[in-house]
């Protein structure tokens, strides 16, 4: 066991205000998802943004600039984040509207910031401290740990209590909060850690010749799992169901796996660089990596960031005060062969109206031209098409909108 050295910092407040308003959504590298009341909030290198249409559009959320790490919900339903390009984690109490800096007085980047079975707050630091705090973020205790230069990455906290750190070069355990710690895995820079259970649980490494390890025995031992990963820099894990795990990379994109990870099998994603994954339900997903947001609905195995589903930089949403156009839902839904799809306009505009399918390909343009004020329809084809979902997308001026169909033969 190593002792604790104990540092108490007592914090001011530092109130970060920000108008919530559609933003222009520069966001391009996507670190971490949460879920927050109603909201997705992912953290990016250029501040929070929000999603209430699972990823579709989004709404800037503040700490505008700063590089976010991690963002966490509180048992008490307050928003945390953590920066690294900034000394500070930021608490909210009001869905991202104002944000206070908690450690303005703490001279280090943060990586993540958790909560343990005591209701304390866990922030992982850019150097090879733990710091612990049980009064909201007033005061703050450093827990230290034996190998310095271990830049500390993610914390998880098992529904037993133990607390689980990933160090760039360490994975460590403690059960009693902090006081003193076990070092389960050595010399792997680590990234990512997930539970099963108390007992089984899945390591990430993002060296390259690091992979991913399971444990069924609350982390005595490992057993490698990455057949199949080519080139195994592991940033990313996530646990569906019924031995169905998925794998972010940062060098060959998401693989799947669908026995436990004894193999994987790669999956069709837009993006080969990966932070972070997000389970929305059974079989939709988020992935935030260096291109921003993309997205599956067929549990994991096809990936697409096209027709709407990430906002590029260049991209503006238009929110419902500044009306300009409207897509509606096609008729019917499913359909077999032929669907209607509605579509109004508040002004004349230049309408765009195109299918992609699930990887996010152009199947067919079913509008592009002028057209004055009113409500409109246009029939789709897809008798010559296999079944599946597919993306349509209407452009109008700078309103963009985006809604799912299903063709069912």
């Amino acid at each position: 066991m190593k002792s604790k050295i104990l540092i108490v910092v007592f914090s001011f407040i530092i109130l970060d205000s920000f108008s919530l308003t559609y933003s222009q959504n520069n966001f391009t590298h996507v670190t971490s998802f949460c879920k927050h009341n109603t909201y997705i909030y992912i953290g990016t290198t250029s501040g929070v943004f929000k999603s209430s249409d699972e990823g579709e559009t989004w709404l800037g959320a503040g700490l505008d600039s700063l590089n976010i790490q991690s963002l966490s919900v509180s048992r008490t339903n307050e928003l945390w984040a953590a920066s690294n390009s900034t000394y500070g984690l930021f608490r909210s109490t009001d869905a991202g509207l104002t944000w206070v800096n908690t450690t303005p007085q703490i001279s280090t980047g943060f990586n993540d910031v958790q909560f343990d079975s005591s209701d304390g707050i866990l922030a992982a630091s850019d150097y090879d401290y733990l710091y612990r705090s049980t009064d909201n973020g007033m005061s703050w205790v450093r827990l230290g740990f034996s190998q310095i230069g271990n830049r500390l990455i993610k914390i998880m906290t098992a529904s037993n209590g133990d607390i689980y750190v990933v160090g760039e070069y360490h994975l460590y355990r403690s059960s009693n909060l902090g006081l003193g710690w076990t070092i389960l895995i050595a010399k792997f820079l680590g990234s990512e850690f997930i539970f099963e259970s108390d007992s089984i649980m899945f390591y990430g490494a993002r060296s390259a010749n690091g992979g991913i390890y399971r444990s069924s025995d609350a982390g005595a031992t490992w057993e490698k799992r990455d057949s199949g990963i080519v080139q195994k820099t592991v940033c990313a894990l996530l646990s569906v169901k019924n031995d169905i795990l998925i794998a972010g990379t940062t060098t060959s994109g998401i693989y799947r796996s669908e026995n436990g990870g004894l193999h994987w099998l790669k999956s069709n994603s837009p993006s080969q660089f990966v932070l972070d994954l997000y389970k929305v339900n059974d079989t939709t997903f988020l992935a935030g990596g260096d291109s921003g947001v993309f997205k599956s609905i067929d549990g994991g195995k096809n990936w697409f960031r096209g027709a709407g589903m990430l906002v590029q930089a260049d991209e503006k949403i238009i929110s419902a005060d500044n009306y300009t156009a409207k897509l509606f839902q096609n008729t019917q839904n499913p359909f077999s062969h032929y669907t209607n799809i509605g579509y109004e306009t508040s002004t004349e505009n230049k309408i765009s109206i195109k299918v992609y399918d699930i990887l996010g390909r152009e199947i067919a343009t079913l509008v592009n031209e002028t057209k004055p004020a009113g409500s409109y329809s246009v029939n789709f084809n897809a008798s010559h098409l296999p079944s599946g979902v597919y993306i349509y997308e209407l452009r109008a001026g700078d309103y963009r909108s985006v809604k799912k169909m299903s063709l069912v033969k």
